[in-house]
């Protein structure tokens, strides 16, 4: 029907209707860009379910919307056959999500697989986002992250997750009022090690910081 479409942009109604259709294989192999948006947290929509629709996605949007978690897995625990249909997404954008708590699930590593190959996050303005990055997670293609107006965040990841950044080259951080670090100093066992970003441009202008 669509055969070139590549960006993709959905409610909470259209997503439960595709999620209850059968397509065939490849029907949306072009899409490159899904957009989500207007998701109301009382509404429980199986997002993990959506993504291996998209096998080529390059690019997830999540805006203007209620949910407290990005991904629920419930029904997923321990299903790897579908966490690794899952696609290799470079760039996330999560905009005006006020209730979003958490990215990955802290209590394990289940969502490692689907931002492996992150290049390019944008977070904006997520007032109620805890951790950036919990020490589960690896994102070793990171290149830039921007992060603007998430006011609960006192630090942008784990010195855990942070030594696992060696790509990163630009970290732009505004507008986080209740932010202490930029990673967190102190490990689990109560050291500190010293992490450098060799990649890193280092400037500071019109207070927007990257370090």
């Amino acid at each position: 029907m669509f055969p070139n479409l590549e960006k993709f942009s959905l409610d909470k109604k259209s997503t439960i209707t595709i999620l209850g259709f059968q397509f065939p294989t490849g029907f949306f192999s072009k899409v490159k860009v899904l957009e989500l948006s207007f998701f109301l947290n009382k509404y429980h929509v199986p997002l993990f379910s959506l993504l291996p629709i998209f096998p080529n996605l390059e690019r997830f949007e999540v805006l203007d919307s209620s949910l407290n978690e990005l991904l629920p897995f419930e029904g997923l625990v321990g299903d790897q056959e579908d966490i690794t249909t899952i696609p290799q997404i470079r760039a996330l954008t999560l905009k005006n999500l006020p209730g979003l708590k958490h990215i990955w699930n802290p209590d394990g590593q289940l969502h490692d697989p689907l931002f492996q190959s992150l290049e390019t996050p944008k977070i904006k303005s997520c007032a109620d986002l805890i951790v950036l990055a919990p020490t589960s997670v690896s994102l070793g293609n990171l290149k830039t992250l921007k992060v603007y107006g998430c006011n609960t965040l006192a630090n942008i990841f784990t010195s855990a997750a942070a030594k696992s950044m060696v790509q990163l080259e630009t970290l732009i951080v505004r507008s986080c009022n209740m932010l202490i670090e930029i990673i967190g100093g102190v490990q689990e066992d109560g050291s500190t090690d010293e992490i450098v970003f060799s990649k890193m441009n280092v400037t500071h202008s019109g207070g927007v910081c990257s370090e």
